[in-house]
């Protein structure tokens, strides 16, 4: 599934990582349906607050940042104006909501296409790749500043990968097995909203 183009915002929101109330929620299909139809009305804000995508393209995944932006923003207004038509209280309910169905999606993906990667046994691999690089690098007389930059990258990889492997994992089984009983329905909602 790709993301529609210029449109960082709706990566955000639906990619953040938070904890609400909302979290403990059942996720039903209405609840899909909101989600797409926020995220729509919140993608129409893209072209007149353009300012808006690169400043939470700059937060990156820093979700309360990225909430007390938009909440001090020009945009906040018509914001909240969105989520008043929503089933979502606020930015954080939105939040978490996103992050369980994307999380649920890709642990559905990974156990359907990707066993290896589900039980993380695809790190394994790399990391014995990478280590096996590295030592390489050491053994031809590769320069001590290239090898510790190469120790680096990879730390900060290996960090990436175990912080994405527990928010995978971390979907409930409640919510995996809704969104694998209605798979092509959200997949095809979510698809939808790309066109």
């Amino acid at each position: 599934m790709t993301l529609p183009k210029n449109t960082y915002l709706l990566a955000l929101l639906l990619l953040v990582f938070i904890k609400t109330a909302a979290a403990n929620q059942p996720l039903t299909m209405a609840v899909i349906n909101d989600l797409q139809k926020t995220s729509k009305a919140f993608q129409r804000l893209d072209n007149q607050f353009p300012e808006m995508d690169a400043e939470i393209e700059r937060l990156g995944e820093k979700t309360d940042k990225i909430v007390k932006y938009i909440e001090n923003s020009a945009a906040y207004p018509q914001v909240k104006a969105i989520l008043a038509k929503s089933e979502f209280n606020s930015l954080t309910d939105f939040f978490a909501v996103s992050k369980r169905i994307m999380n649920g999606i890709m642990s559905v993906q990974m156990s359907m296409h990707m066993p290896d990667m589900a039980n993380g046994n695809i790190y394994a691999a790399s990391e014995k790749i990478m280590t096996a690089n590295i030592q390489r690098m050491k053994d031809k007389g590769a320069p001590a500043a290239a090898i510790a930059e190469m120790e680096q990258k990879w730390r900060e990889t290996q960090l990436e990968q175990k912080l994405n492997m527990e928010q995978i994992t971390s979907t409930s089984g409640v919510d995996k097995k809704f969104i694998t009983e209605n798979f092509q329905s959200i997949i095809q909602l979510f698809s939808q909203y790309q066109q």
